[in-house]
């Protein structure tokens, strides 16, 4: 039998300024490379390193790549 493992995943929240008023169009599985840029720049306002999301279109990240200062 495969060996199954089970990855502890986080949701980042942001903080969201005044200036954030416009967001892409679409959703983050229709428009993926708007919405990637997108979160990408509002997770550097709040975060120091980021690790890559799991996958294009899902803002979910590793646990354990997270550093403890983030």
């Amino acid at each position: 039998m495969d060996k199954i493992d089970f990855i502890p995943l986080i949701e980042l929240p942001t903080i969201k300024g005044a200036q954030n008023n416009i967001v892409p169009e679409g959703t983050s599985f229709t428009n993926t490379k708007e919405w990637d840029l997108y979160q990408e720049n509002e997770l550097k306002k709040n975060y120091i390193d980021i690790p890559r999301p799991i996958t294009t279109g899902i803002y979910q990240y590793r646990l354990f790549d997270i550093e403890v200062f983030d």
